[in-house]
């Protein structure tokens, strides 16, 4: 069961997401926005980027942007608290926002690990209340506290990453780089084969190195990143089925209503009964 409250005024989700056990409750996916997963009750695995963490009762994984993630449900079935925000939300003058905004849009960084954090869970728990109190149709000043709770959250993230930054721990530069034009291209004609002579790799190697540094395949990241696109498109409803198909990547009709169908469960023609 997945329930959410969208606050479209300031890019923001607040979700709960209850599963049955041993199921993935979560496909593989991956999007631009930064997501917060805590587990409320049960327990999971938790594929993170190149990482496998079996997280229990109240372990809170931060997801970075461009990151493909999967859940999948243990013996006793898992619930979980959802955070969802686009960093575009919080820009401003700040230099030091500058600094970790690099390090969040360009994947230069790697951070796959459980928050201990009593400010963290504090903080989740305050927006929680908040969207009770302030739902999405009375949004006016109460986006506000939504967003001041927002800041605290990517602080405590930006914490994380300075005290990892601190022992020298970084992701391939370079392959930042390439996650931030695969990021920017992935609607248009891009392959394995242009991408690697586009960055002067070798594609044998680049294919390696790619699935090391984000536990996926560079056709399934761009995969996963066109049918999010679509499903987003979808849901608008705003043009029909094949253009959408285009507009996502998607070259040929059937194959794309066939993908759709094996990754979310149901045609095109159906996205209102998609949970997640």
């Amino acid at each position: 069961m997945y329930q959410e409250v969208i606050y479209t005024d300031i890019s923001t989700k607040i979700a709960t997401m209850s599963s049955e056990k041993n199921i993935i409750c979560i496909p593989l996916h991956a999007h631009k926005r930064v997501e917060i997963l805590r587990v409320s009750s049960g327990s999971a695995k938790i594929q993170n980027g190149k990482t496998i963490i079996n997280a229990q009762k109240g372990d809170t994984m931060f997801i970075f942007p461009g990151t493909p993630h999967e859940c999948t449900a243990s013996d006793e079935g898992v619930s979980f608290d959802i955070i969802m925000f686009d960093l575009a939300l919080l820009k401003n003058d700040i230099a030091a926002f500058n600094r970790y905004i690099e390090i969040f849009e360009n994947n230069y960084f790697s951070y796959s690990e459980i928050i201990h954090s009593q400010e963290v869970s504090e903080t989740l728990d305050k927006l929680y209340e908040l969207s009770e109190k302030y739902p999405p149709k009375q949004a006016n000043y109460c986006s506000f506290y939504i967003l001041g709770n927002i800041y605290i959250l990517f602080a405590e993230l930006c914490k994380c990453i300075e005290e990892r930054l601190s022992t020298s721990i970084y992701a391939d530069k370079s392959f930042g780089e390439i996650i931030s034009y695969i990021n920017t291209n992935y609607t248009k004609n891009i392959t394995t084969q242009s991408i690697s002579e586009h960055f002067k790799y070798n594609e044998s190697y680049f294919s390696r190195k790619f699935k090391e540094v984000t536990g996926v395949s560079s056709t399934k990241y761009i995969h996963l990143l066109r049918l999010q696109h679509a499903k987003a498109l979808l849901l608008k409803k705003e043009a029909p089925i094949n253009q959408i198909a285009k507009e996502s990547g998607f070259s040929d009709i059937n194959y794309f209503n066939r993908c759709f169908k094996k990754y979310y469960g149901v045609p095109p023609s159906k996205i209102s009964s998609i949970e997640w």
